[in-house]
C-alpha cells in the first residue's frame, strides 16, 4: 500500500497547492519549533553559509579547464603556424614570403610551377608530430590514472 503525504492546511493557505508548497513541506524540519531568538541567531550564520556555498559553486563552475587541456589545444595551432612564421621572418620580400608559405602548406611552388611533396612535409610535419605526441601523452595519462 502506498502512503501519500498530504500538505498541511497552513502551507496550503500560504502557498496554495504548488511546487513551492511541496518544496517547503519536504524541506521543513520535523521536531520541536525553536524560539525566535535562536532562529535569528542561526539565520545570520545560514546567510553566511549560503553566500559561501554560492561563491564556491560559482568559482567551481567558472574554473574552466586545466592548463594541460589548454596546452593540448594550443600546441598543434602553434606547430601549424611555426613554419609560416619562420618563412615570414626569413624572406626579405613580400613575394618571397607568400611563395614560401604557400609552398610549405600546399607543396606547390608558384615561381617554379611544380609540386614537391618534400615542401609540403616541411610545412605539415610539426603539426602532425605534435598531434601524434599529444594523443600519445593523453593515452599514457589515461592508463596511469586508471592504475
Amino acid at each position: 500500500m502506498i502512503c501519500m503525504a498530504r500538505l498541511p492546511k497552513s502551507i496550503i493557505k500560504k502557498y496554495g497547492i504548488s511546487k513551492k508548497a511541496w518544496a517547503v513541506f519536504r524541506g521543513r524540519r520535523k521536531g520541536k519549533t525553536r524560539s525566535t531568538r535562536s532562529r535569528r541567531a542561526s539565520s545570520s550564520k545560514r546567510s553566511v553559509r549560503k553566500t559561501a556555498r554560492r561563491y564556491y559553486r560559482k568559482k567551481r563552475r567558472g574554473r574552466g579547464k586545466s592548463i594541460l587541456q589548454t596546452a593540448y589545444k594550443l600546441i598543434p595551432v602553434a606547430a601549424l603556424a611555426a613554419p609560416a612564421i619562420s618563412d615570414f621572418m626569413s624572406q626579405p620580400t613580400t613575394e618571397g614570403k607568400v611563395e614560401k608559405i604557400i609552398a610549405h602548406y600546399t607543396g606547390y611552388s608558384i615561381q617554379k610551377r611544380d609540386f614537391r611533396f618534400e615542401r609540403m612535409v616541411e610545412g605539415w610535419s610539426p603539426f602532425v608530430a605534435s598531434v601524434l605526441i599529444i594523443k600519445g601523452v593523453q593515452k599514457i595519462r589515461g592508463i596511469l590514472n586508471r592504475i
